[in-house]
């Protein structure tokens, strides 16, 4: 995937993804594989929605998947105000899912071993 969509680094040994563009039914499928591949030989993932300007139902399938597969080894940093974060809270994913406003609160959860 192109890195101008994803950006991958490293922050305290957790793999942070972050998400540039859009997720919807054209690009989930390649999404989901790419950060799924991208956390295999990491101990936890974040990904980052804070640069994400659209997420449609596809997009947060993939993202249900991954946070099932990856269970308390995934965060996902979704800012408070933004287009996407009410799109989670209208579907509950704060539920499903460790949902944090930020990276430094996605880090600490990690590390503090919070449920997701």
């Amino acid at each position: 995937m192109s890195d101008t969509l994803i950006h991958l680094q490293t922050v305290d040994g957790v793999r942070v993804a972050t998400i540039g563009s859009e997720i919807d039914l054209a690009n989930a499928p390649v999404f989901e594989r790419y950060l799924g591949e991208a956390a295999a030989d990491v101990p936890s993932l974040i990904i980052s929605l804070a640069e994400c300007r659209y997420i449609d139902s596809s997009g947060l399938c993939a993202l249900a998947r991954l946070a099932k597969r990856l269970r308390n080894r995934f965060s996902i940093v979704v800012p408070p105000g933004t287009q996407v974060r009410r799109i989670f809270d209208i579907a509950h994913f704060g539920e499903k899912m460790r949902v944090c406003a930020s990276l430094p609160e996605a880090l600490s959860a990690l590390s503090m071993g919070v449920p997701a």
